[in-house]
């Protein structure tokens, strides 16, 4: 997760909290697949454009979302 994060913040973007978590879908259990985790960064409302060009996206996007503990 702290890739995504030096990625915000190296595009100048103020990380206010950061946490993990699990997009809601289902996924098969298979080698290298997607599972579904997730980081999950606050950011201010001012610079929340700035993050979409990077691609992020707000949480609200995933509604099935949930936090969980980061590993």
């Amino acid at each position: 997760m702290s890739e995504m994060e030096h990625q915000l913040s190296d595009a100048g973007i103020q990380v206010l909290s950061s946490a993990c978590g699990f997009d809601g879908n289902a996924y098969a259990a298979v080698c290298g697949g997607a599972d579904g985790r997730i980081g999950i960064f606050e950011v201010p409302e001012a610079q929340a454009q700035t993050a979409s060009t990077l691609g992020f996206a707000p949480l609200s996007n995933l509604p099935a979302a949930t936090r969980a503990a980061c590993q």
